[in-house]
């Protein structure tokens, strides 16, 4: 009817997506504890630093292989399946972790574990990006970034809570639980089916290859694994650098500093999205994000005032890039391969951050943390020029 405002203009209006973002929330907090607390228990079951590092390695190389099928599985027969199974896989992995009889059988759980992890984000942000106008995109993945930011903040209090007053029994059950409800309240909805479901096809291998091809999700790709390895490093090596320098802030403030910077990053760079282009926008986002990185590796240099900044700045550019990433993925796949395009996105993610944490830690082995970060600050500044190289 004309003059009537059409739902999908509003992002808020449906109860689909309000849904996809709770459900999204509930999983996304259960993913970060997943990658922030679990090496706790290992190391509480008497496991060594190998062990720990064994179990994540293999966690994330099999989200990145799992997301070879899984990944197109949204496109071919619709979001809800891999939202729904995604959802259930997250429920009951926590379970088979905390009653794993070893360390060979909780391997093989983080193992079954990565079949959410390449099952439902993607399928979530596909979800979100088929609910809403072209317009209101960029806004609504920006949300749906800025709440994954908050649960990385979210979800290390309530994981800590959890463990330190009733143990690791509880703190399981209650990441089930939360999964349990992000699944059983997606039944309750109607989804999108994907565009290649619609026309009846499926996804070919000759139609990955295509994503690889358009130099503008190339370009995006790149981009990803570059700020993903820079990142990988300070997720992993920022609380063992700080706890050296006991005259800084703890790391548990440095954490919730870049959590809350990086839900106004996200937000912002959603709201930028489509009112300036995506490549312009790389290079103040990453700007930011290797000045952060040069603060952090200089911060014995410092005073205390001036290395706050380095969280902040450090999350904005990270977080303001991946959204920006995000949409420009978005935009620029065929809708019949978003939920593919994507999928590829979060291998990128991974790839990135396992490179990263791999080269850094060999360094660290050999070099004082300070300088590692301060060359990781510099080297991230150049990373625009192989974006701006990788669409020729």
């Amino acid at each position: 009817m004309a003059g009537r405002r059409k739902p999908e203009n509003q992002i808020f209006s449906k109860r689909s997506i309000l849904t996809v973002y709770l459900s999204g929330f509930l999983i996304l907090m259960n993913l970060m504890i997943s990658l922030t607390l679990l090496p706790l228990y290992v190391k509480y079951r008497g496991g060594s630093d190998f062990i720990v590092g064994l179990q994540s390695s293999v966690f994330t190389l099999a989200s990145v292989l799992f997301r070879l099928y899984f990944g197109p599985l949204a496109d071919s027969v619709g979001r809800k399946f891999p939202l729904l199974l995604g959802s259930f896989v997250f429920a009951t992995a926590p379970i088979l972790i905390w009653l794993s009889p070893n360390f060979f059988y909780m391997l093989l759980a983080r193992i079954y574990q990565a079949i959410g992890m390449a099952t439902f984000l993607s399928a979530a942000s596909s979800s979100i990006a088929d609910m809403v106008s072209e317009e209101k995109r960029g806004t609504a993945i920006g949300l749906y970034r800025s709440m994954a930011a908050a649960t990385f903040t979210v979800g290390s209090f309530l994981g800590f809570y959890l463990i330190n007053n009733f143990g690791f029994p509880v703190f399981f059950m209650a990441l089930s639980s939360s999964s349990l409800f992000g699944m059983l309240i997606l039944f309750t909805v109607d989804l999108p089916d994907g565009a290649m479901k619609k026309a009846g096809g499926s996804v070919k291998p000759r139609d990955l290859l295509s994503l690889i091809k358009n130099k503008d999700l190339r370009a995006s790709y790149i981009g990803i694994i570059l700020a993903a390895s820079s990142s990988g490093a300070v997720l992993t090596f920022t609380a063992v650098y700080l706890a050296t320098l006991p005259d800084t802030v703890s790391p548990p403030f440095f954490f919730t500093v870049y959590g809350i910077s990086g839900i106004i990053a996200s937000t912002f760079a959603g709201f930028l999205s489509g009112r300036i282009k995506h490549i312009t926008m790389v290079f103040p986002f990453i700007l930011s994000f290797g000045i952060g990185l040069f603060i952090l590796g200089t911060v014995c240099l410092s005073d205390s005032y001036i290395f706050l900044a380095a969280p902040v700045l450090i999350s904005f550019g990270y977080v303001a890039s991946i959204t920006n990433y995000s949409t420009w993925i978005i935009e620029c796949a065929p809708e019949k391969l978003r939920a593919s395009a994507l999928s590829f996105q979060e291998s990128s993610m991974d790839i990135g951050s396992t490179i990263g944490i791999l080269f850094f830690g060999i360094l660290a082995s050999l070099f004082y943390y300070a300088p590692l970060f301060a060359g990781l600050g510099l080297l991230t500044l150049t990373f625009p020029l192989a974006v701006k190289a990788a669409r020729r």
